[in-house]
């Protein structure tokens, strides 16, 4: 299990910052805050590429990876939002030449499907 001190290591050294310049917003939950008399902010990954977090831990995943496997190539079995991430991730300028492929069940909603073609 993560020790704390690993967890805050990873992450100040995840690399998203080549993926998402720009910090995604934190918006304030303000019913929920006054019904627990504490500030809740709500991290807003739905306005990422994605719509989702699983962009950041795929293309994390895959930049940390050893050379040797990048060059076997990615592969990504999801319902969508984390084959999405990998698809995205194997696109991008990082890592010229890196095979990636995403499979996805056959009833996947439409919209998805043609997110990650």
């Amino acid at each position: 299990m993560d020790t704390p001190e690993h967890v805050i290591k990873r992450v100040f050294n995840a690399r998203v910052g080549e993926l998402l310049p720009e910090a995604t917003p934190l918006d304030s939950a303000t019913g929920l805050s006054s019904r627990l008399g504490q500030p809740v902010l709500l991290k807003r990954e739905d306005v990422t590429p994605v719509c989702s977090f699983k962009l950041r831990g795929a293309y994390n995943h895959i930049v940390s990876l050893p050379e040797a496997e990048l060059r076997r190539g990615v592969i990504a079995a999801s319902a969508g939002n984390h084959a999405q991430g990998v698809a995205i991730s194997g696109h991008c300028g990082w890592q010229a030449g890196l095979l990636s492929a995403a499979y996805w069940m056959q009833i996947l909603l439409m919209q998805k499907s043609q997110a990650v073609v």
